[in-house]
C-alpha cells in the first residue's frame, strides 16, 4: 500500500523494485520505489508478514531502486531513482538508521536523469552506480570504518545504462538499453582506475547484467 508524490507518475501506486534478505536472513526487504519505502517481512515456513516495526519511511519522492549490503552486514546502501541520491544506512539488528546522503549525478546537471544499478566491489573498499539520462558509470571510494562513501569521477557510457556488473573487481560491463550494446571498462581497483575500453557487443535492448560466481 501507499504512494508518493512524484509528477512524473513512477509513485501513483506501490511499485516493489527489489527484493532480498538482510544480511542476518531476519527479514526479507522489498524496496518500493511507488510508497518510498523499504519494507521488511517476517519470513517462516513459507509465509511473509510485514514487519512495520522495522519498515524504513524514505524520504518522499526519493523512489527508492535497489539496496545492498557491506560484506561486514554493517551497511546498506540504496540507489533512489527519482531523487538520484544514494543513501547509506547503518544496520544493526535489523534497524536502519541513516548515516549520509549523496548526489549521484554532478550538480551542474540539469538534464533528466534516472539513477539504474548499484554495485560493490568484492573487496567492499569501492562503490559503483549507474545514471540513466547522465549516462554515466559514478565511482564512490568506500569508508569501510563509518560506511560513507565519497564521489572519486564518472564515465560516460551509452545510452541508458540500465544495468552493469563487476567481473573479479577487474572489469565492468554496462548494458547500454537505448544503445543496444554491452559495453567493457577496465577497472584497476588499487590505483581507482575505470576505463572505456572499445570493447563492444551488440544486443537488443539489455536489461539485466549477470555474473556467475
Amino acid at each position: 500500500t501507499g504512494m508518493g508524490p512524484d509528477l512524473l507518475k513512477r509513485q501513483t501506486a506501490p511499485h516493489v523494485h527489489n527484493v532480498g534478505f538482510t544480511p542476518d536472513r531476519r527479514f526479507l526487504y522489498a524496496v518500493d520505489l511507488g510508497a518510498d519505502k523499504i519494507v521488511m517481512y517476517n519470513y517462516k515456513d513459507g509465509v511473509l508478514k510485514e514487519n512495520t516495526d522495522y519498515t524504513v519511511n524514505v524520504v518522499p519522492g526519493s523512489g527508492p531502486r535497489h539496496l545492498i549490503f557491506s560484506q561486514d552486514e554493517r551497511y546498506g546502501y540504496l540507489i533512489n531513482e527519482i531523487a538520484n541520491k544514494i543513501m547509506v544506512f547503518k544496520y544493526n539488528e535489523g534497524r536502519m538508521s541513516l548515516v549520509q546522503a549523496i548526489h549521484c549525478v554532478p550538480r551542474h546537471f540539469k538534464g533528466f536523469n534516472a539513477a539504474a544499478a548499484i554495485h560493490l566491489t568484492k573487496s567492499g573498499e569501492h562503490l559503483l552506480i549507474s545514471n540513466r539520462g547522465h549516462n554515466s558509470i559514478a565511482l564512490y571510494r568506500v569508508n569501510k570504518e563509518n560506511g560513507k562513501i565519497s564521489l572519486l569521477y564518472m564515465v560516460h557510457t551509452g545510452k541508458e545504462p540500465r544495468d552493469f556488473n563487476i567481473i573479479d573487481d577487474k572489469y565492468v560491463i554496462v548494458g547500454a538499453q537505448e544503445d543496444n550494446k554491452l559495453q567493457v571498462l577496465t577497472f584497476d581497483e588499487e590505483n581507482e582506475k575505470l576505463l572505456m575500453t572499445d570493447s563492444e557487443l551488440e544486443i537488443p535492448a539489455p536489461v539485466c547484467v549477470c555474473v556467475e560466481d
